[in-house]
């Protein structure tokens, strides 16, 4: 058991250090051999936990997703029966996450932008798998929306407005050191909610 604990301690050590130089240094310029002088670490050590650096860095975003994703319901959960506020309460954890999480925020954009020609691939699939499981959280919400005549538009237009939204926000959040509180968050998801998606703009051809 202990020995168990060790590894795992260790193996967070190593993720802990690869994240820092991933961020920071990029991922072409970072080395395993820098990765276990960060962590302390023994090549073996790293490799018995992390077959390949490619693995290690998938590992690490895949962690993350898993964390962002698995606050979703239980923040929303009690907003099930009213979907306006399911999608407002959506919003507010993206920027509340962001806020909390910056340097998380960070290695998602840079990567989802700037994506290592060897991770290229696996990003691409990634940032898909990723989209698909935060889509499945909004969906039911939006359909009722749209259903109720609150939100005018198709589906699919009204689906990229929202994630357009959050994402310009969240921007502003990472690029600027914009600390917004919960009423100017709310100000901006109203005329959000009332000039766009309530509003019937000519969805794109």
């Amino acid at each position: 058991m202990k020995n168990r604990i060790l590894e795992s301690g260790k193996a967070k050590l190593i993720s802990d250090a690869a994240f820092t130089l991933f961020l920071e240094n990029g991922y072409e310029a970072t080395g395993i051999r820098a990765i276990c002088r960060a962590a302390d670490a023994e090549l073996p050590t790293l490799y018995y936990h992390f077959p390949s650096k490619k693995a290690l860095f998938l590992s690490l975003a895949e962690k993350m997703l898993d964390e962002y994703l698995s606050s979703v319901p239980n923040i929303i959960s009690d907003k099930i029966d009213d979907p306006e506020s399911y999608l407002r309460g959506y919003f507010l954890y993206i920027m509340q996450y962001t806020m909390t999480h910056v340097p998380e925020t960070r290695f998602f954009l840079r990567y989802s932008l700037f994506p290592p020609e060897e991770l290229r691939e696996e990003i691409q699939n990634f940032l898909y798998n990723d989209q698909k499981r935060k889509s499945e959280l909004l969906l039911p919400a939006m359909m009722a929306c749209i259903r109720s005549g609150l939100v005018r538009h198709t589906v699919d237009h009204a689906m990229s407005l929202f994630w357009k939204f959050c994402t310009n926000n969240t921007f502003d959040v990472i690029m600027t050191a914009w600390q917004p509180d919960t009423n100017e968050l709310l100000n901006l998801w109203n005329m959000f909610m009332h000039c766009r998606l309530s509003e019937n703009y000519a969805s794109p051809k």
